[in-house]
């Protein structure tokens, strides 16, 4: 790893142990305990240690004390990720009909990649997902239904799509002071809907799954127009 300079700042430091950290295959993720870094990088402690708690932020880097003790890298959590991204947007008062009509671009998308995936098995585990969590109250729906679009966005085999689900469906579970809610006919229809999207994946058919999911995301942005503003507000 290239040496830095005493000089260089922790935003440097944090950058190269970001790069080594990423370049790494799992399984691999030891840096070294600190003194080894701080002779690696020839980087005064002060530094080091503000560049640790730099990259502990992000998610890719933990300090473990005891045996074994050091530095490791980690994969970050996806979970996180979409946190702080769903924080932004409700700073930014994004409203349920907005996110509603993005989902659409995306999930229609997520249909068509997912059908077209090669694996029979894997593009038959969003019908087996749907008869396994279909039914229950429209609470129990809102959850399911974002664990379908990340399942759904995972099929696809597109980490990049998968974030946004995990972003929305991450926003979807935000308290509110009155929640929309579908009443149980719209609960049954949606999942009828998903229903059938999933047996156009499992067909290996990306036409008609990305037509069914845009008809499907589509009523949902209709149905939300159609709510009172204080019952999309936050």
């Amino acid at each position: 790893m290239k040496r830095v300079a005493a000089v260089s700042t922790a935003t440097a430091v944090a950058h190269v142990l970001r790069e080594e950290i990423l370049s790494r295959q799992d399984g691999d993720l030891y840096l070294g305990q600190e003194n080894e870094l701080l002779a690696r990088l020839g980087v005064s402690r002060p530094s080091l240690r503000q560049a640790v708690r730099l990259l502990q932020a992000e998610g890719i880097l933990t300090v473990r004390r005891g045996h074994h003790g050091g530095l490791y890298g980690q994969r970050p959590d996806a979970a996180g990720v979409a946190h702080m991204a769903s924080v932004f947007l409700r700073t930014r008062r994004a409203s349920f009909a907005d996110l509603s009509a993005t989902h659409a671009l995306i999930t229609t998308e997520c249909a068509r990649l997912a059908a077209l995936n090669p694996d029979p098995a894997e593009r038959g585990r969003l019908l087996t997902f749907v008869d396994a969590d279909a039914g229950g109250d429209a609470r129990d729906h809102a959850r399911a239904r974002a664990q379908w679009g990340v399942l759904l966005a995972e099929i696809a085999r597109s980490p990049t799509l998968q974030l946004f689900e995990d972003v929305l469906g991450s926003l979807s579970r935000y308290p509110t002071s009155r929640p929309f809610l579908l009443d149980p006919d719209s609960v049954a229809l949606a999942w009828e809907q998903c229903r059938w999207i999933a047996e156009a994946v499992r067909d290996g058919d990306a036409d008609t799954a990305a037509m069914l999911c845009r008809e499907h995301e589509d009523a949902m942005a209709r149905y939300l127009r159609d709510q009172p503003d204080d019952l999309l507000g936050w």
